[in-house]
C-alpha cells in the first residue's frame, strides 16, 4: 500500500471503530471487534446497491474503498484494525482532531507491548507477519515526531 491507500484506509476504519459525538469519541463501536475485510467489502457493497441514485462522488467513494479492501490481505486488515481500535481506544473523551498528549501516546505504547507479548504467546507467524509489514501506524505517527 501506498501513503494515500494508507490513509484511505485509516478514514475508512474511522467509519466503522469509534462511536463519535460530533468530533468527540464516546467509545468503540461493539461490532468493531468482529468486523472483518470480507464483511466491510460486503457491507459496502450492500449500501452501494441500495441507493438506487448516487451524487457521482459518493459512487467513487464507494468503488474506491471497495478496491482498496480488495487489494489488501486478511492479516493486513486485521492487523490495521487492532491498531485503529487500540488508537480508539486511548482517544475515547478527547476530539478525534486532537494529537494525541504525551500521556495517551505511552497508554498506546503499553497497549502495543501488551498486543506483541499476547502475538507471541499464541502464534509466532503474525508475529513474523507484524515484524515485516510496513505498520499504518508509521504513517499516523509521523505528524507527532518532533523535529
Amino acid at each position: 500500500m501506498n501513503a494515500l491507500q494508507e490513509n484511505q484506509f485509516i478514514l475508512l476504519l474511522s467509519d466503522y471503530v469509534p462511536i463519535m459525538n460530533g468530533d468527540i469519541i464516546k467509545g468503540i463501536s461493539p461490532e468493531a471487534n468482529e468486523l472483518t475485510r470480507q464483511k466491510l467489502i460486503e457491507n459496502l457493497n450492500e449500501e452501494l446497491e441500495n441507493f438506487s441514485e448516487m451524487e457521482p462522488s459518493l459512487l467513487e467513494w464507494y468503488e474506491k474503498n471497495i478496491s482498496l479492501l480488495e487489494t489488501i490481505s486478511d492479516q493486513e486488515f486485521q492487523s490495521a484494525l487492532d491498531e485503529k481500535i487500540m488508537i480508539t481506544e486511548v482517544q475515547i473523551g478527547h476530539s478525534l482532531f486532537e494529537p494525541l498528549t504525551p500521556t495517551q501516546l505511552d497508554k498506546l505504547a503499553e497497549k502495543f507491548s501488551i498486543h506483541r507479548k499476547d502475538l507471541q504467546g499464541t502464534d509466532e507467524k503474525a508475529v513474523e507477519f507484524e515484524a515485516q509489514s510496513q505498520s499504518i501506524l508509521k504513517n499516523f505517527f509521523k505528524g507527532f515526531r518532533q523535529k
